[in-house]
């Protein structure tokens, strides 16, 4: 596989020589010298494994993901302790403080359920992120009808953004005080990603999406209103050991099931760091950038989350936007707005 790739690179480098200015070949170049990366992380870790009989490999324990009170930290704690440091944390005793009213399932039927939202499946096997597959566009009471029943294709409300689908309910949400420096609410009224988040959640029990990364070297938060959620991820430089493949983007898919791990097929899985949590009800859960995940809805479940960069992330947030960039002109707008790293960094 290492051979086909050197191969398709050496190509780009020529077809670059003709016509250095194409961004789609510059594109392919990127994703190409991604997998070659991961290629050669897992060839060396292959090495080491050498002499070891695949029926010995063991998955890792979870390490269990800290949980603290929202009481108790303060927004430059939280920045200097896990921010910065890409460290997962459970945050209790915030969410209760982000609505006015209490957010429930039936609390959004009654607010927006004459709404129409897409709706998405999970197709196991599917290059697409997280394995999710657009299924179809309806009522978004319809759907929450659709959340007791027992249906072997589950639907999922996922990611759906507030402050561009739904403003009135968007409105009634604070975000906590941890995420209020977000850089991306810093940009120009329009630009990518400004009112993409926060987004809404609603899962039936039992459904659980593929492993993923959130996109651009995000960091990400996620706010549980109801139901439980088991998540299980790994450190950022565990990537490689997933097996990612970047067949028709820069952002991975995975073949690997996490949550049953095949260490006769995939070995290096052995030697991966995970961490896990059942998120409650009322816990807010921030996942560092680069972080590879999949959830489990253990309950039918309710949940608000959003994606941010700040101090932490910015500097891959820019490495992945100049790809990006390559494709699409606003991804270009956002990184020459966060070249202007004065107007960014002063945290309010």
């Amino acid at each position: 596989m290492m051979g086909e790739y050197q191969d398709a690179e050496t190509c780009l480098h020529k077809s670059l020589s003709l016509n250095s200015s194409s961004k789609h070949t510059q594109w392919l170049l990127a994703k190409v010298k991604k997998q070659l990366d991961t290629i050669s992380i897992q060839t060396a870790v292959t090495k080491n494994l050498a002499g070891k009989e695949k029926e010995d490999l063991l998955f890792p324990s979870p390490l269990t993901v800290e949980r603290v009170s929202g009481n108790s930290m303060s927004a430059d704690k939280f920045f200097k302790r896990y921010s910065s440091t890409s460290t997962p944390v459970v945050i209790t005793d915030v969410v209760k403080d982000m609505t006015h009213s209490h957010w429930s399932i039936e609390y959004l039927r009654a607010m927006i359920g004459h709404k129409e939202a897409p709706v998405k499946r999970v197709v196991h096997g599917s290059a697409e992120w997280a394995q999710l597959e657009t299924a179809r566009t309806m009522k978004v009471s319809d759907f929450i009808d659709s959340l007791d029943e027992h249906n072997t294709r589950k639907l999922y409300l996922f990611d759906w953004s507030l402050p561009i689908h739904c403003l009135e309910l968007s409105k009634e949400l604070t975000l906590p005080k941890y995420f209020c420096h977000d850089f991306l609410k810093k940009t120009r009224e329009g630009s990518l990603y400004r009112d993409s988040w926060p987004s809404l959640f609603i899962a039936p029990s039992g459904l659980s999406g593929g492993l993923h990364v959130d996109a651009f070297g995000s960091n990400f938060w996620m706010a549980l209103f109801q139901g439980r959620k088991r998540w299980l991820f790994f450190q950022k430089e565990d990537l490689p050991l997933l097996y990612p493949l970047y067949n028709h983007s820069t952002d991975p898919t995975f073949d690997v099931d996490v949550f049953n791990p095949d260490l006769q097929k995939y070995p290096l899985l052995s030697q991966t760091h995970p961490r896990e949590c059942i998120l409650q009800p009322g816990e807010l859960l921030f996942v560092p950038a680069g972080y590879p995940h999949r959830v489990e809805n253990l309950d039918k479940s309710l949940a608000v989350s959003g994606n941010f960069v700040d101090e932490s992330n910015i500097q891959v947030v820019k490495q992945e936007l100049r790809i990006n960039a390559l494709k699409d002109p606003r991804a270009l707008d956002l990184l020459q707005q966060f070249s202007d790293s004065d107007s960014l960094t002063n945290r309010p």
